[in-house]
């Protein structure tokens, strides 16, 4: 698998998780009446840029850690490495962010006692 199979757009939840942020910054931004919109929009593009970055200083976080007991010359670990051990390991999984901000309490407090009555009665191995 090359990288750019790993890294893909199609395979990918960023842009979701990107979305929901856009939408949360815009919503607190617009709260502020004595910024300009050009402020705003600056503001709003800095953000954006900063999330972008701290996604790739966590990805070169992991890959140095992975790689901190190599010496000089050894095959170095990379993203495909890392992401073939962890599907390897977990199942070839992805984080999605939901905000239940305006759910009805009733209909969130049914589900969360029928994931807690599942997983009460769950065994090793059951799967859902």
């Amino acid at each position: 698998m090359e990288l750019e199979e790993v890294l893909s757009e199609g395979d990918s939840e960023d842009e979701v998780d990107d979305e929901v942020a856009d939408f949360e910054e815009l919503r607190r931004l617009g709260n502020f009446d004595n910024v300009t919109n050009a402020e705003k929009k600056f503001m709003h593009m800095w953000n954006s840029f900063i999330r972008k970055q701290q996604a790739v200083l966590a990805w070169l976080s992991i890959i140095a850690h992975h790689n901190k007991d190599k010496k000089a010359g050894e095959k170095l670990i990379s993203v495909v490495d890392v992401v073939k051990e962890h599907w390897a390991t977990y199942g070839r999984n992805f984080f999605s962010r939901y905000d239940y901000e305006e759910c009805e309490s009733e209909g969130a407090n049914k589900m969360v006692a029928y994931l807690r009555e599942t997983a009460s009665k769950s065994k090793t191995g059951d799967k859902f």
